[in-house]
């Protein structure tokens, strides 16, 4: 995208976020787009040299504040506002914006390009974005907000929500009355969110908002819960951006479009910037189209969809950027109005997350069989229930239906059974 690397020679800014591969979105050798992060065996084999790219090595990985706030970060970021200018400082950009984010700039004088925390965090509350979808709520499963000891077991299964969680934690499905009854137990006063239970494919569309347009992204189908690859039954474990394009008819894609641009269309009146995810479920029986989830923040699969779109792009191209890139802009406050989302529909990513029973460690003997039918690898050096341990991307597709892997994705699942 000419219009941004042209700002950003004039406008210098800075990703700070613990997960190198969050940022991974823009040419590592570009010198106007700098980035903070933890030191990793991925982050080192990206950069090498790069002398904007600063990896701080610590005994445990820093979250994004803790990087932020680093003296070594505080020093970096001091001395590029001198080198540049403070007219030619963008600011700094961060994967999710927290209130002590927030504080921490504020306290070092440091521009922070994310929307504000308060507006994140009622659009992603699973409680708080009812209210603020209005009626836009019309297109979540049917569903009714309470708190937990009001609950009544009526013999049908349905979801139950808190209003936060982390890669689907915030998610339930009860089943018995003896389910609900410990949540009742456990969460008398808490407000909770039940959904009708709708049974189906669930999908993605990562989008951007820009201060004079809202860009959508390529849908891909949401690979969730699957073993051995997570032990939880709502967990987001990857994408894949060619199965879409095989099991949803045109009126399915485009009501997922029509959702998706509607909730950006929102946020931009309310002053969003920058990319969101929707997750968007079609019901098995009736074809039905349900918003399940708004990601008000950038969806973890955008890096790759980006470098995806990089590699089966022409260059000849004009007028085409890849979602990171839009976003980047969206950020900066680039008018792209004259841009479009560069598609696609190949590639796919697949996480295996850490369980309470699953190794610490991914053996290099796994790492060689999966780099062996052409698959990259990003190890996580965090061991932390819920969290991914490693992260395996293909150029080409990994499922063949609904909950099914094709022969590539089946070959996979076969290395990481003998690993975990």
């Amino acid at each position: 995208m000419e219009k941004l690397f042209s700002w950003l020679k004039n406008h210098h800014i800075i990703y700070v976020n613990r997960s190198f591969e969050r940022a991974f979105g823009i040419d590592p050798t570009n010198p106007d787009f700098s980035i903070i992060s933890n030191e990793s065996v991925f982050a080192k084999s990206k950069t090498q040299k790069n002398s904007h790219i600063l990896l701080i090595e610590a005994t445990t990985l820093l979250n994004s504040w803790q990087l932020l706030e680093h003296p070594t970060s505080l020093e970096y970021i001091k001395n590029k506002k001198s080198q540049v200018g403070p007219m030619h400082f963008g600011g700094i950009i961060v994967y999710k914006p927290t209130q002590k984010i927030e504080r921490i700039c504020s306290e070092h004088n440091i521009p922070l390009l994310n929307p504000p925390t308060s507006l994140t965090n009622t659009i992603e509350g699973k409680i708080s974005q009812v209210t603020w979808l209005e009626e836009l709520a019309q297109h979540l499963p049917p569903h009714q907000t309470d708190i937990a000891k009001n609950l009544v077991w009526n013999y049908e299964p349905f979801i139950l929500q808190f209003n936060q969680g982390h890669t689907g934690s915030s998610t339930q499905l009860i089943e018995s009355e003896a389910d609900l009854q410990a949540i009742k137990n456990t969460f008398p006063e808490r407000p909770v969110r039940t959904s009708a239970f709708v049974k189906g494919p669930t999908f993605t569309c990562n989008a951007i908002v820009s201060k004079d347009a809202v860009h959508l992204g390529p849908l891909s189908y949401q690979i969730t819960g699957m073993a051995p690859f997570t032990n939880h039954a709502f967990a987001t474990i990857g994408n894949d951006w060619e199965l879409p394009h095989k099991i949803l008819s045109y009126e399915q894609m485009a009501k997922i479009k029509e959702i998706t641009h509607a909730v950006g269309r929102k946020m931009q009146k309310q002053g969003w910037r920058g990319a969101f995810g929707v997750d968007i479920i079609t019901e098995q029986k009736t074809g039905n189209i349900y918003l399940l989830e708004i990601n008000a923040r950038q969806p973890a699969s955008v890096t790759y969809e980006s470098n995806l779109q990089k590699k089966h792009t022409s260059k000849s191209a004009k007028n085409m950027m890849t979602t990171f890139e839009a976003h980047i802009a969206a950020l900066a406050g680039i008018s792209t109005k004259e841009y479009s989302i560069t598609p696609l529909k190949k590639g796919a990513q697949v996480l295996v997350r850490k369980t309470e029973n699953s190794k610490n460690v991914i053996p290099e003997k796994t790492k060689k069989s999966l780099e062996k039918i052409d698959l990259t690898l990003i190890v996580s050096e965090k061991e932390i229930v819920g969290n991914e341990l490693l992260r395996i991307q293909s150029e080409e597709s990994l499922m063949q239906a609904d909950q099914r892997f094709n022969e590539k994705g089946k070959r996979i699942v076969k290395i990481i059974q003998e690993t975990l």
